[in-house]
């Protein structure tokens, strides 16, 4: 009985046995046949409706491929099994054999072949799922994202039996131009399946006949990615990004916020350390443990919870912070280096956090007008900043702003940051708005709420984020990377 034709149970055991096959091309080519056969259940479940009809006789070819596709990819596992014969004689051939090296080399090269076709037939497969996204039934959007992300995974999991066997070999060559055609088709079609995913996710995220919904957890996980990434690189150079918190007193929101930043560098890679000051602490003590701070090389980045006691002088404390390692932009470095595009700091992670979430969604901000309803220097001004610097032409209303409603009703971006719990409600909206939600607030019945009320923006914009869920989930994430980038300046200027 060929591997393709076991039960998924005693194909799963012999998996997990230490029988070299089936082993990561079998499973590569199982997880292609999946994707595949996910798609072909979408034409499925799209053939012969009337809504689809003008799509029909691409649904129906879609259909036929998926089935196709489906048989070569289970073909491959017991292909892949049989290249893996002769590799697998070769190592057994005794290191003094004068054949040795020309077997294994032959061996090596055959052992490529079908990792190379499993990735061609996956790749087929995400071209479909490209099409199913855009023509196939609505209701089964979902199992569109789900085959092209087998698909992906079987692309990249056979990839690496041809990494491995051609890092084996002598012509490197030959070897390396293997290695190029896996690096270009990777580059390809993993980009085509991610915007395949991206697409599948933006139709999920639209409730029916309303705004879709820009969730701030897809973009701090990118964002969190990609910290890792820099992270891995700046230690194998023994660099190690590391964060410290300064927090005065016990407020419990500050609390909660440090352990979770902790927490959160953790799970990138990074150091963490809470500076934990009592209440009454005086402002020497606190703007000392600051210049230690800054002296030490081992801290790259610096966040001081605020607002501070009364009896402290935070602007004081601000500024005792050197500008690079001011991951939130508090000092009037950081300030000066938002407005004028150059210099040390960051800015504050909350407007990045906004900057963040619309390139994630692609939403453009060149040429767009936007109203920014809110103008401190932690998110209102310094927003307005980011987005000019993206070529949006800005306007940003305060208390004292005559028509704030109306200004906002006519701009193609909103960002409200007023502070007060659904003060934005449906007259600064229009349709075709995207509507970022920067507040926090507590709600009568002790939930959290943002500035905008949602159900009014929904029904009118064409994208809002949610509060809670949207910006704020992105604010640490912002910070970690800003962390991770200190790391790599100051291993840079060394």
């Amino acid at each position: 009985m060929s591997f393709a034709e076991k039960s998924c149970e005693a194909f799963i055991e012999e998996l997990w046995s230490k029988a070299p096959v089936p082993g990561g091309g079998g499973a590569s080519a199982l997880c292609g046949a999946i994707g595949a056969a996910l798609g072909g259940m979408v034409a499925n479940l799209t053939a012969g409706k009337k809504k689809y009809a003008q799509f029909e006789d691409d649904i129906r070819r879609v259909l036929d491929e998926t089935q196709k596709l489906k048989r070569q990819l289970l073909e491959q596992i017991d292909a892949d099994a049989e290249s893996f014969e002769p590799l697998s004689r070769a190592y057994g051939i005794p290191k003094d054999d004068p054949k040795r090296g020309e077997i294994m080399e032959n061996a090596l090269k055959a052992a490529c072949d079908v990792p190379l076709e499993i990735m061609r037939l996956v790749a087929e497969a995400i071209d479909l799922h490209a099409e199913l996204a855009q023509k196939g039934s609505r209701l089964a959007v979902s199992d569109v994202g789900a085959g092209v992300l087998c698909c992906n995974a079987a692309l990249k999991a056979a990839s690496l039996n041809v990494y491995i066997n051609a890092g084996l070999m002598k012509d490197r060559q030959y070897a390396e131009e293997l290695t190029r055609k896996c690096d270009a088709m990777i580059a390809e079609n993993g980009d085509k399946a991610e915007a395949v995913y991206k697409a599948v996710m933006d139709d999920i995220n639209k409730r029916p006949g309303g705004a879709r919904v820009l969730y701030g957890k897809p973009v701090a996980e990118s964002i969190y990615a990609s910290v890792a990434e820099k992270v891995e690189k700046l230690k194998e150079n023994d660099v190690t990004p590391k964060l410290a918190v300064v927090r005065v007193g016990d407020n419990a929101d500050d609390i909660w916020y440090e352990k979770m930043a902790i927490r959160q560098c953790g799970k990138c890679g990074l150091d963490a350390v809470g500076v934990d000051l009592p209440g009454d602490v005086s402002e020497e003590r606190v703007i000392d443990e600051i210049k230690k701070l800054n002296g030490d090389p081992s801290v790259h980045g610096v966040i001081i919870m605020c607002p501070l006691p009364k009896h402290i002088d935070e602007e004081k404390v601000r500024e005792s912070l050197s500008p690079e390692k001011d991951m939130d932009g508090i000092t009037s470095g950081s300030q000066a280096a938002v407005y004028s595009g150059a210099g040390d700091g960051y800015a504050p992670c909350t407007a990045q956090a906004c900057i963040e979430i619309l390139g994630h969604y692609g939403i453009e901000t060149a040429g767009k007008t936007a109203a920014v309803l809110g103008r401190s220097l932690v998110i209102g001004k310094p927003v307005s900043m980011l987005l000019t610097a993206r070529n949006a032409t800005v306007t940003i209303c305060h208390s004292k702003t005559k028509n704030a409603q109306k200004i906002a009703a006519e701009s193609d971006i909103v960002i409200a940051a007023l502070g007060h719990a659904e003060a934005v409600d449906k007259k600064y909206f229009s349709p075709g708005q995207i509507v970022l939600d920067v507040g926090i607030n507590e709600g009568k019945d002790g939930k959290i709420i943002g500035d905008v009320k949602f159900d009014d923006a929904q029904a009118v914009v064409a994208a809002v984020t949610p509060s809670p869920g949207g910006v704020g989930s992105v604010t640490t994430a912002v910070l970690i990377s800003h962390v991770a980038q200190a790391a790599e300046r100051a291993a840079l200027r060394q």
